[in-house]
């Protein structure tokens, strides 16, 4: 009798043990099919247009591609007054370093004047797309190009066949 109850313990555990490899393999499967589906072509197409949307979102509402540009498809209508400009110059040794940010352009050009009494500096960038906010590709102007004295610096942005100009002063110390 006593050999009858091992056998049958010994059937029940290779019985659960069966079991337990069969959720163990099953569940593994589940996990790489997981993996390989989310480096499926449609999950990355579905995580691609998620991306743009949030995009989109932090840039007001303006429809993004992945390369940062607005679709030529898509109506574009750059701002058409001053506020989202902003000029940022600051001291750097023997040059001064004007930063930009522009709130609602993804795209255009910079014109930047600087000037010192008859003394003028006149530079052009690129618009720079971001999705928070977009910049002027960059302006370094040597101290000694202008003199010391209070710069006039004067910012044109064009885009979408808009120009929108913003103004500040800077005073350069000799």
């Amino acid at each position: 009798m006593r050999q009858k109850k091992v056998v049958k313990s010994r059937k029940k555990l290779w019985i659960v043990a069966g079991i337990v490899t069969v959720l163990v393999i099953a569940f593994g499967l589940v996990k790489i099919s997981g993996i390989l589906k989310s480096n499926s072509p449609a999950v990355k197409e579905q995580t691609y247009n998620n991306n743009k949307k949030s995009a989109a979102i932090a840039n007001g509402g303006v429809p993004v591609t992945g390369d940062g540009k607005t679709p030529a498809n898509t109506p574009y209508t750059p701002p058409t007054d001053n506020n989202g400009i902003t000029i940022t110059p600051r001291d750097s040794g023997d040059t001064v370093v004007i930063g930009t940010q522009l709130v609602g352009y993804s795209d255009g050009s910079c014109s930047l004047t600087v000037t010192n009494g008859a003394k003028t500096n006149t530079q052009t960038a690129d618009v720079i797309y971001a999705p928070s906010y977009s910049i002027c590709a960059g302006f370094t102007i040597a101290k000694s190009a202008l003199g010391a004295g209070t710069w006039n610096i004067s910012l044109a942005v064009t885009s979408g066949g808009n120009t929108t100009t913003k103004t500040a002063t800077y005073e350069v110390a000799p």
